[in-house]
């Protein structure tokens, strides 16, 4: 896909409606993409769409990632992520990943092989928390940090715009 430009994900969730939706869905992106550039973002932005949705943007040496998620009373999850590079881009959902490059069709990969994607890496995340230096594939405490500094920043912008 050449040079990463741009990352847009999708988490949309049909259950834990009393969790912070940025700390139940947007954890996971941010896992994802500490380990693919290899370290913390330089910028974290929180914007919340009432109290069951949330915009997060982070910038990673020039690459802007965002994700949407929402807690979600519908009948399925939602799980999508696109990498936009500049020579085309690659979308990753829970089953198939496809390729996008100019001037080709697209080309997609079918999986479904043992637990699912978001199971493996939920309990990788919870045996990391539980003794550091296991295999995940980020770092939790420092994404947990970020998140909450992000969150913090973002309510004390709409507690100014309400006062």
């Amino acid at each position: 896909i050449g040079q990463v430009l741009r990352i847009e994900s999708v988490r949309v969730n049909h259950f834990g409606v009393n969790a912070d939706v940025v700390h139940d869905l947007a954890t996971h992106d941010m896992a994802i993409w500490q380990w693919w550039f290899a370290g913390n973002p330089e910028r974290v932005h929180v914007e919340r769409v009432g109290n069951k949705a949330a915009h997060m943007f982070a910038t990673y040496g020039g690459v802007a990632a965002h994700v949407y998620c929402a807690h979600d009373h519908g009948p399925s999850k939602v799980r999508k992520m696109t990498v936009m590079g500049s020579h085309g881009s690659v979308q990753i959902n829970e089953d198939c990943v496809t390729w996008y490059q100019r001037g080709k069709p697209a080309e997609a990969r079918w999986f479904n092989a043992g637990p699912s994607a978001l199971e493996t890496e939920a309990h990788a995340f919870l045996s990391e928390m539980r003794s550091p230096g296991g295999y995940y594939i980020g770092d939790p405490v420092a994404i947990v940090e970020t998140l909450e500094s992000a969150v913090a920043a973002e309510a004390a912008r709409a507690g100014k715009e309400g006062a």
